[in-house]
């Protein structure tokens, strides 16, 4: 597309509106691309194009524009911004064409995405039923837009540990993509790791690997780099759990090298990667692990900001190991991550392990029985707040495990959120 650009700059005030329809899809394949700077540009142009236009559904398009827009401030982490972007967007278009539009699906499923990454997965659950009413109106209950909503919403019921919620509707969803789509549909590799996440947390590892090797497949006949890095991502942690740190390794080296070679070495989404190899590699007792944990938290904490759960995770992760080999400014922080994360909404399982990591390194020490005794206290706190079980609960049911021994491991096989 990036050739045609000279001749939509000499048409666009012949034809504005196909030429802001050019700048937009260009705008989102750079992005894509990871080039923000260059997609800003485009979807700036786009806008103004738009604006210049005063005719039937201009208003729509305008908004469509600022929806991209909010798209690189979701990017860039500022999601108090995009949020705004987004309700002014659903304000203008209730006020162009009313609630029931396509668009509105979309701002509706936005908008719950970024309340997931804020830590608001009871707001997100209230955006996406609201949203899935209005895509049964103007899609209909089979589309793919409908389904996908349905899976939004089944994962808000995952992030709020209401696993076995979730199961029942995503296992009939799979069954009616199955019965509908060809094997290799985006849609079925979506379904698959949904399914995947809940079978993980109720602790069915054999179904979970099996729907993420289903997913896997999917996205290596389609080509689609960021899908097969994300799947392989999700496959680790599964074999990281179940003991297979070494199958786990191979697969997040196959992903951080796409992921590199996509969208260079400081990008965020690649400190995810090196996160997940620190936790396998202190599990392993191997000394390249602290200089993956500070790699991550350094380039996350650039990337996503210090809030955003998955820095705390990288942050947690290396303070546990440095606890682990005697730093007592490491074993404070993990107090301070436990104790500031309790009272929040997603970040509680953060807590949790904060404050489980913290009471199996207190376990080596003296006096052994407290430690014990706060642990087990934790155990039954989660159980009762995750009573489907969880990833959580079963790595702290291990810490436990390792805490009752005469010496005590600092190993995991969970590195979930």
């Amino acid at each position: 597309m990036r050739p045609l650009v000279p001749l939509a700059e000499r048409r666009q005030a012949a034809l504005p509106s196909p030429t802001a329809e050019f700048f937009s899809q260009l705008g989102r394949c750079e992005r894509a691309l990871g080039d923000m700077a260059q997609a800003r540009t485009l979807f700036d142009r786009a806008l103004a194009l738009r604006q210049s236009v005063d005719a039937p559904g201009s208003a729509v398009a305008e908004i469509e524009s600022r929806l991209d827009l909010a798209t690189l401030q979701v990017d860039q982490g500022d999601f108090d911004a995009a949020l705004r972007t987004y309700r002014e967007a659903r304000a203008r278009l209730d006020a162009e064409v009313g609630p029931r539009h396509p668009l509105q699906v979309d701002i509706g499923r936005q908008i719950a995405t970024v309340e997931r990454r804020l830590g608001h997965p009871g707001r997100a659950e209230r955006e996406l039923v609201d949203t899935l009413s209005v895509a049964q109106d103007v899609h209909g209950p089979q589309h793919p837009i409908t389904l996908a909503v349905r899976r939004e919403l089944a994962e808000v019921l995952i992030d709020q540990s209401r696993y076995r919620d979730a199961a029942l509707p995503l296992r009939t969803r799979h069954a009616e993509l199955s019965a509908r789509l060809p094997p290799n549909s985006p849609y079925l590799r979506d379904s698959h790791l949904s399914l995947a996440q809940v079978e993980w947390q109720l602790g069915r590892l054999p179904a979970a690997l099996s729907s993420l090797q289903s997913a896997l497949a999917i996205d290596r006949h389609r080509g689609d780099a960021d899908a097969i890095a994300e799947s392989l991502v999700a496959q680790a942690q599964v074999l990281h759990e179940a003991g297979r740190d070494a199958d786990a390794r191979t697969l997040l080296e196959e992903a951080r090298t796409s992921r590199i070679d996509r969208r260079g070495a400081s990008d965020p989404s690649v400190a995810e990667v090196d996160r997940l190899l620190g936790e396998i590699d202190g599990a392993l007792g191997e000394s390249r692990a602290i200089p993956e944990l500070t790699r991550a938290l350094h380039f996350m904490r650039l990337g996503y900001g210090m809030n955003d759960p998955r820095t705390r995770m990288a942050q947690l992760a290396l303070a546990r190991l440095q606890a682990a080999q005697g730093d007592p400014v490491a074993l404070r922080l993990l107090d301070v991550i436990a104790a500031s994360a309790r009272h929040s909404p997603r970040p509680q399982p953060l807590a949790w392990r904060a404050a489980g990591y913290a009471d199996s390194i207190r376990c080596a020490g003296r006096p052994r029985s407290s430690a014990a005794r706060h642990l087990a206290r934790l155990i039954d706190v989660v159980g009762q707040a995750q009573p489907d079980g969880s990833s959580t609960l079963r790595e702290l049911e291990q810490l436990q495990r390792q805490c009752q021994r005469p010496s005590v491991q600092i190993a995991t096989r969970d590195p979930a959120m």
